[in-house]
């Protein structure tokens, strides 16, 4: 007896066999758009809860965390996270319901905004990806703050070859560090003849510089930089004070108290 010969039909399915699971798709470049495909299989869903736990600064390292859920039928979610309105990332995650993180680096001082957007997703068995953004976003949003120092300083001369600078600081987080610079020039150059390098030091610090007559296109002007760093890393705005120098009588500071 010949074998039977069957032929197997793909079963047809009803809905869309999606997936509940997997690793997180993230990405943070702020320029990479999302594969996006309109279709009927969009209709009716979206975000139903979008929530945004909190956002912090700390050392110029932005930290935030919330939650989200999709409406039935939905299986996904595209979240994209904007700082002051810039896109800093993207992330899209495979499940109906979820906790989403988010970091930032290099976050300046002062006041600013964390946005977070939502589009609901269909992701099928194959790992195809459909991003519903027809109907708009859900947004959530947060102001958080990243503290820094403030930094002041005073200047006087003691004698007729010295000049003293004490550096002020408040604000910020923890301890801080003095840091200076100096810049020598002269009267009729704008360019430095002698810029040294920024150091760490003392609040006090003495600077050789004899005074002259008057100020002559020969004579040189030292330019007195002052800036304090927080233990996180974070520092302050240069301050600057400025003095005359005779010619040729400028020399690196004495960097003890």
């Amino acid at each position: 007896m010949p074998l039977a010969s069957f032929r197997i039909r793909p079963l047809l399915l009803s809905t869309l066999l999606l997936s509940a699971c997997g690793a997180p798709l993230e990405s943070t470049s702020p320029d990479e758009t999302p594969g996006q495909v309109e279709s009927a299989m969009c209709a009716g869903l979206s975000v139903t809860s979008l929530t945004l736990a909190g956002a912090s600064s700390y050392g110029g390292e932005l930290g935030a965390a919330g939650n989200w859920a999709v409406s039935t039928f939905a299986n996904g979610v595209r979240l994209e996270y904007y700082v002051d309105g810039q896109r800093q990332a993207w992330s899209e995650m495979a499940s109906p319901t979820g906790t989403w993180n988010h970091s930032s680096s290099n976050i300046a001082c002062g006041t600013h905004t964390l946005e977070v957007r939502a589009w609901p997703m269909v992701i099928d068995s194959n790992g195809n990806r459909t991003t519903c953004m027809a109907q708009g976003a859900r947004v959530v949003s947060s102001t958080f703050s990243q503290a820094c120092p403030s930094a002041s300083m005073q200047c006087y001369r003691n004698n007729n070859q010295q000049v003293t600078c004490t550096g002020y600081s408040s604000g910020g987080t923890g301890s801080h560090t003095p840091v200076w610079q100096q810049v020598n020039r002269f009267n009729h150059i704008p360019e430095p003849y002698v810029s040294m390098p920024w150091y760490e030091g003392y609040w006090s610090h003495v600077f050789y510089c004899e005074a002259p007559m008057y100020a002559s296109m020969e004579d040189a002007q030292v330019q007195i930089q002052f800036r304090v760093e927080d233990s996180t890393g974070m520092g302050s705005t240069e301050i600057n004070n400025y003095f005359y120098c005779k010619e040729y009588s400028v020399e690196q500071p004495d960097i003890g108290p």
